[in-house]
């Protein structure tokens, strides 16, 4: 008979020794939850045991919030209809503000020293986290324009006229996977045609900042080579020929 309680009483300590152990609780951005027992927690993923001992790894940009040690109440499914987790999709529509600043390196005719800011809006889809396509189009000031750009205006003279437009399209995208990392490099090409200038082709390298795949912040440099027209001398009347600027940028960036 004392062995028929002392079993007994060892399956109700295993009972309330594993009920114990599945108390930890994890929600996830989709709506769903997980119980168990967290068994492993790092920067980038989280692993909990449920309690018919299946093991599970989370990405930590899944994970909308972790409770541990306290009984919780078990949330629904968010119906599909009315939830749709953004920051965990692969594809879909995009946008970016590029703000641009830097200086001409050099022309083929020996002249530098005029400084353009860009202010650059993109839209466009998104096929992977390596492949985006997009449009846009931007605004170009020149400081200290007649060092470089050979504007001449009706009378056939210098006009300090710093303004230009850029419209191109866009191809850009990450090296590596940026499902479990906050900070990624990524490339871009933008090819098109600025008015008031001429043929733009603008390669950039960079860094990606942020927790999730639909919002973060670039930030990277940028060649242009900028076709226009050119001074070829800085002294005697205008005199000028149409070739490529070279153009070095720094830029900040947001997407979404």
């Amino acid at each position: 008979m004392k062995k028929f309680f002392l079993f007994l009483g060892l399956v109700l300590w295993s009972i309330q020794a594993s009920a114990q152990e599945t108390n930890d609780v994890i929600y996830l951005n989709n709506g769903n939850i997980v119980k168990g027992e967290i068994v492993a927690s790092g920067d980038s993923t989280v692993q909990i045991r449920t309690a018919n001992g299946d093991l599970h790894t989370f990405d930590r940009v899944t994970i909308r919030k972790i409770d541990q040690g306290q009984e919780l109440e078990t949330w629904p499914k968010a119906p599909k209809s009315r939830y749709k987790d953004l920051s965990d999709q692969s594809k879909g529509f995009w946008a970016g503000v590029d703000l641009m600043f830097g200086a001409n390196v050099e022309h083929e005719f020996g002249i530098s020293g005029s400084m353009p800011l860009d202010l650059q809006v993109t839209f466009g889809y998104r096929f992977s986290e390596f492949l985006q396509v997009g449009a846009g189009a931007g605004f170009r000031h020149y400081f200290n324009n007649k060092q470089a750009r050979a504007y001449v205006n009706s009378e056939g003279k210098y006009e300090d006229y710093g303004w230009a437009f850029p419209v191109y399209g866009q191809l850009r995208g990450l090296f590596i996977s940026g499902q479990s990392r906050t900070t990624v490099p990524f490339w871009q090409m933008s090819v098109g045609h600025t008015f008031n200038d001429g043929f733009m082709l603008s390669p950039a390298l960079g860094l990606r900042f942020g927790s999730t795949e639909r919002n973060h912040f670039t930030l990277g440099l940028h060649y242009t080579a900028q076709w226009t027209w050119l001074r070829t001398n800085l002294e005697g009347g205008p005199s000028r020929e149409f070739g490529p600027m070279h153009l070095l940028q720094l830029r900040l960036g947001y997407q979404f």
